[in-house]
């Protein structure tokens, strides 16, 4: 039997055995049901647009604690100097 059948195939070779309705409607149940667990199926899956969405956050995210290491590394530097000031100025 082909595995690779389009619906047209499908019906004609249904039509034969089971007859013009029959096989129209056996026919459309399949589709429906294939189409239906077609987007069960990739209904998790992320698009290329909803990555590229995640990827920006992300970039944005580190951006922010890397800022905000910085900004704590140039604070405590500046309180060193401040108390090395402080020690050999006295």
């Amino acid at each position: 039997m082909q595995l690779n059948m389009t619906d047209t195939q499908l019906y004609e070779a249904l039509r034969e055995q089971i007859g013009k309705e029959k096989a129209e409607i056996l026919v459309n149940t399949i589709a429906v049901r294939v189409k239906t667990e077609v987007e069960n199926q990739t209904k998790g899956l992320a698009t290329n647009e909803r990555v590229a969405q995640l990827e920006t956050a992300l970039v944005r995210e580190f951006n922010n604690k890397l800022l905000v290491y910085s900004i704590g590394t140039v604070v405590a530097t500046v309180i060193s100097l401040c108390v090395l000031a402080q020690y050999f100025l006295s």
